[in-house]
């Protein structure tokens, strides 16, 4: 009997580390299969395209990125039409438009040779797809940060970016030839496409449900189920304001960009619970304010 009891001890034992090394490891996923079985739970009166193309999802492969891994595979939304075109090959050189062809599997920043996998959001409502990098941008440049100066949280959640050099350098500042910032218009489409409805996304606007699908399925301290829903991936990767790191692994900021907003650039907001939250930032405060950014194919 202590034999048996030593025994179950060590097996408890070795299993409670094993799963304690698993929840060290943060990892970056995105699922554009749970967007037809959104739209067919949430929207079943959804108005059908009047031409005659024929819209399939593929299942896709989970892409994952953690603090010691490279960006892997993934597959995107597969479009298909009643005509031969294809969609394009992904490459930084070439203009892929947010259009019914749908998006590359992956875009290359030449800049530094770091490849993002692509997430093609689809809305069946404007058959358009708007193609989002499925993890913040990590190039590093002048007045851009790791949290905490640590390369491991820019390997996990991407670099920081100063609110002065976008509205410097407009929307060329920091992602790729080919590439901007996610807009309004952006988030706009995503919502769309998820068909919340009485959702703003707004400048001083919330949007209830939308973290839903937006926030990453782990890494939050509210995470669980709910995020197996989970479209764009996004992690909780802080900020850095007046010289001061904060709430990282707890709320995520990130830049976008309106005419709306006072000094062109605001931000969206992903904390505890589902909403999402749009923000403006005043012009004097964009150079000490520093959030993540998502890229978007033009």
């Amino acid at each position: 009997m202590k034999t048996n009891m030593n025994n179950w001890f060590l097996m408890a034992l070795l299993t409670g580390f094993a799963m304690l090394a698993t929840s060290c490891t943060i990892y970056n996923d995105f699922d554009e299969d749970v967007v037809s079985a959104y739209r067919a739970e949430r929207s079943p009166a959804e108005p059908k395209s009047s031409s005659s193309e024929e819209v399939k999802l593929s299942s896709s492969e989970e892409s994952k990125y953690s603090s010691s891994e490279e960006v892997k595979s993934s597959s995107s939304e597969e479009v298909k039409s009643s005509s031969s075109e294809e969609p394009e090959s992904s490459s930084s050189s070439e203009e892929v438009s947010s259009s019914s062809v749908g998006c590359p599997e992956s875009f290359v920043d030449e800049r530094d040779g770091r490849e993002y996998a692509i997430v093609d959001v689809y809305d069946r409502g404007s058959s358009t797809s708007r193609c989002w990098f499925a993890k913040n941008l990590e190039y590093a440049q002048e007045f851009s940060e790791c949290y905490d100066g640590e390369a491991k949280n820019c390997k996990t959640y991407g670099r920081l970016y100063s609110g002065d050099q976008l509205n410097n350098k407009g929307l060329s500042a920091a992602c790729p030839e080919g590439t901007h910032i996610a807009t309004l218009d952006d988030l706009k489409h995503f919502i769309s496409m998820t068909g919340l409805k009485d959702c703003s996304v707004e400048k001083g606007s919330t949007c209830e449900e939308a973290a839903i699908y937006m926030k990453n399925k782990q890494g939050w301290s509210d995470s669980g189920a709910k995020y197996s829903q989970s479209v764009l991936g996004m992690l909780p990767g802080g900020a850095l304001v007046d010289e001061k790191y904060a709430l990282i692994g707890e709320n995520g900021f990130w830049w976008v960009s309106d005419d709306s907003f006072d000094a062109g650039y605001g931000y969206i907001v992903l904390s505890e619970g589902d909403l999402l939250t749009v923000t403006d930032v005043t012009g004097e405060d964009l150079p000490s304010t520093y959030y993540s950014i998502r890229c978007v194919i033009d």
